[in-house]
């Protein structure tokens, strides 16, 4: 058999060689448009744009120059861009969350604070891929059940969903964000008790649920989160005692506001290793027993109230606490009235 010229060797693996380019290029434009359809989606569920910056979502212009849109080029490719950011935050959006968010499948943030949206959260934003780590929805309108699919979120590093009107138990599979640093959940209409599954994230700096109607003991494994700068449930129907050790186990508290809720037992006297607190409050619960005396060891101290409980002071001694204090040179609210 006769061979084929060497020139027609190279031309033959030119073609085979563009096709391979043209192939993988064509998947990268499918992917693109792939983003650009969900975004669509995700438009026609907005009823109300009053400032018109959903105008340049149009596919006359290229999706990563769309208002609100972040782009990021993905690792398996250099020339390869995909939606990675949806920051759409203050605008007076109106509408509901359209499910196709989902299909954003290298969405890293997603920020739609401050809006009017309404309706649920889709159960779908729990099937984005890892890359989700940051999740903020709130000051809207939302309504009904936290998705307890959101706890697949495995990359998810900020959690806010506050300020809504979101109703139900706070679900325990948000326990398996283990990447979490940041969780509120607050000024919503939650209730049923704290899940003890909370306690497994213990990267967990900022914890706010206030404003809820959450009942029932506060769970032991919440004390286990060493990591926790702010612990803020006020305004709620919590019970039970705080532990004694509460300033050992999380020493790096710098705000404790448990304030309106019907907690009992004694002030800890613990608080003072957590060096670094700033806020004390524990008003309006039914707090028992004496004032730590050790509460001046706490330099960085600027607010404590302790008003309506049912602390005593009963003997000179009791009253160390007040010379204490002196030590506090920050501390500029102090209240413990009706007592």
């Amino acid at each position: 058999m006769e061979r084929p010229p060497p020139s027609y060797l190279v031309v033959l693996l030119l073609l085979v060689f563009l096709q391979l380019i043209w192939s993988q290029s064509q998947s990268q434009v499918d992917e693109l448009d792939d983003d650009q359809s969900a975004l669509l989606s995700f438009k026609a569920a907005i009823s109300s744009d009053p400032s018109g910056t959903l105008t340049s979502w149009n596919t006359s212009i290229p999706v990563c120059q769309w208002a609100g849109i972040t782009c990021t080029t993905t690792s398996t490719s250099n020339s390869s861009s995909r939606v990675s950011g949806l920051i759409l935050e203050h605008l007076s959006l109106a509408g509901t969350l359209s499910p196709s968010l989902a299909n954003l499948t290298h969405l890293a943030t997603l920020r739609l604070s401050s809006n009017m949206l309404t309706g649920q959260i889709p159960s779908t934003l729990g099937a984005i891929p890892s890359q989700l780590a940051l999740l903020d929805l709130s000051s809207n309108n939302l309504t009904g059940q936290i998705p307890p699919q959101l706890g697949g979120l495995a990359s998810l590093i900020r959690l806010q969903l506050s300020n809504n009107a979101l109703d139900g138990a706070i679900p325990p599979s948000l326990g398996n964000l283990s990447r979490l640093s940041i969780l509120d959940l607050s000024k919503n209409s939650l209730g049923g008790e704290l899940p003890p599954n909370l306690g497994n994230l213990t990267t967990l700096v900022f914890f706010k649920v206030s404003n809820n109607m959450l009942s029932g003991p506060i769970p032991s494994s919440i004390y286990n989160l060493s990591a926790l700068n702010y612990l803020v449930l006020y305004n709620n129907l919590l019970s039970g005692e705080l532990p004694s050790h509460i300033g050992v186990s999380l020493p790096n508290l710098r705000v404790l506001s448990m304030y309106n809720n019907q907690l009992s037992g004694l002030v800890p006297d613990s608080l003072a290793n957590a060096s670094g607190l700033e806020e004390i409050d524990l008003s309006q619960n039914h707090f028992s027993g004496k004032i730590p005396s050790n509460f001046g060891m706490l330099k960085n101290l600027s607010w404590l109230a302790l008003e309506y409980n049912q602390l005593e002071a009963r003997e000179a001694s009791d009253w160390d606490f007040i010379q204490s204090l002196a030590n506090c040179s920050l501390l500029d609210h102090l209240s413990l009235d009706t007592n």
